[in-house]
């Protein structure tokens, strides 16, 4: 199964702007193509609501905000396990 991380500026919120509901149906379409989505926000920030949404889709959300890790950080530690990187925004 390739692994793809997605990252964004921030998590989507899917009812508040149209670039949140295109990120957040691409994370879709992939899971359902089979594709395992890690996905992260650069600014850190969990939103509960929209965390629950990725996860119902069955988009995995690492929660890096009480890691207090940078992107970079995580990339070093868990960079290799992905097969691609798709960066967003």
């Amino acid at each position: 199964m390739t692994r793809i991380l997605i990252i964004d500026s921030w998590i989507p919120a899917p009812d508040q702007d149209s670039g949140s509901m295109d990120t957040f149906l691409t994370m879709k379409a992939l899971v359902e193509l089979g594709y395992d989505i890690t996905f992260i926000p650069k600014d850190l920030k969990a939103k509960q609501k929209y965390v629950q949404l990725l996860e119902n889709e069955g988009v995995r959300y690492p929660d890096l905000s009480k890691a207090a890790i940078s992107i970079e950080e995580f990339l070093k530690v868990a960079g290799h396990y992905f097969d691609l990187v798709m960066l967003y925004r």
